[in-house]
């Protein structure tokens, strides 16, 4: 009897994953360092935020910046 777990195909991304992924990569490493730090990584700290959570936080500052 084979006991391996059968191979599952993995998920395709969202589309908000999928934008949170093109907005990563078209970052500098500048510019993800100062993502990261406004998500809430401090050296030395307990918690390091993702890019997700950098990702969570730039959509959440756009919504409250007015349109020109």
């Amino acid at each position: 009897m084979n006991n391996e777990p059968a191979a599952t195909k993995p998920r395709e991304p969202t589309a908000d994953e999928a934008a949170g992924m093109q907005w990563w990569n078209s970052l500098t490493e500048g510019e993800r360092a100062k993502a990261l730090e406004a998500a809430g990584w401090r050296a030395g700290g307990t918690w390091t935020p993702s890019p997700a959570d950098a990702w969570a936080l730039y959509k959440k500052a756009s919504r409250s910046i007015p349109p020109a």
